[in-house]
């Protein structure tokens, strides 16, 4: 499953992409101790095996001049707990401006085992009130959609994905922007508010919060484009994820 709508459309979904010009150009920075102490454990091997199922909700607002235009809210489920009854639902719901052909009013697809088939697993799309399309696929193909939750590899690591550790290592140079809990169990990451395009006056806060393992728990990414008391269009969204 690719969960990036979730994070942008799956999962914005990546929070620290208004960063991806500077760290491009990114320089080796001495680190604080607490923050390399903090990650030094993080891998993605870890949390493909200690978390086997999660809840997934990100909704997002959208308004001009003051006024709501469009909302959307996903919601992903899934459980890998046995093999061979892996299960997942990822619901859609929009309104307003986020109505679109690949995002309607509502759709839902839900993947489940069957039995007496040749291919075991069975995905079930609801679009709206139509009638449900049943696609049949096996358990290898479940699972690489299943293994995108965490994330999607890269040259420079995973990323697109809950597990955060790679892009939080990538962004130390950012790391006045982190904090760790006073009990040691939480990093967090605020942005402030940061201009992402000087030219349009585009204006965006990003705050996301992470456990010990590099995996997300909750995230708020907000803006708008121009400056003043009753911005032209600004927006809201969050994620919120448990284990």
């Amino acid at each position: 499953m690719n969960i990036k709508e979730r994070k942008n459309n799956k999962f914005k979904v990546v929070i620290l992409s208004t960063l991806a010009v500077l760290l491009s150009s990114c320089s080796s920075v001495d680190v604080r101790k607490e923050l390399l102490d903090f990650t030094k454990d993080f891998s993605i091997e870890t949390v493909k095996e200690k978390y086997k199922t999660a809840d997934f909700i990100y909704e997002k607002e959208i308004y001009h001049f003051g006024e709501l235009k469009g909302t959307k809210k996903v919601t992903y489920t899934f459980d890998m707990t046995e093999k061979g009854k892996y299960t997942s639902t990822l619901e859609f719901f929009c309104t307003g401006e986020f109505i679109t052909n690949e995002f309607p009013a509502y759709k839902k697809v839900s993947t489940y085992p069957i039995s007496g088939n040749e291919l075991p697993y069975v995905r079930e799309t609801i679009i709206n009130d139509e009638t449900p399309k049943m696609d049949y696929l096996n358990e290898e193909t479940f699972l690489v959609d299943l293994n995108n939750f965490y994330g999607q590899k890269t040259d420079s690591g995973y990323t697109k994905g809950m597990y955060y550790g790679d892009d939080i290592k990538a962004a130390f140079r950012f790391q006045d922007m982190m904090e760790i809990s006073e009990d040691g169990q939480y990093l967090t990451f605020n942005s402030g508010y940061i201009i992402d395009n000087p030219e349009d006056g585009n204006i965006s806060n990003i705050y996301y919060k992470v456990n010990k393992d590099g995996m997300l728990l909750e995230s708020v990414d907000s803006g708008f484009n121009k400056p003043h008391e009753n911005p032209e269009t600004s927006y809201t969204a969050t994620i919120n994820v448990t284990y």
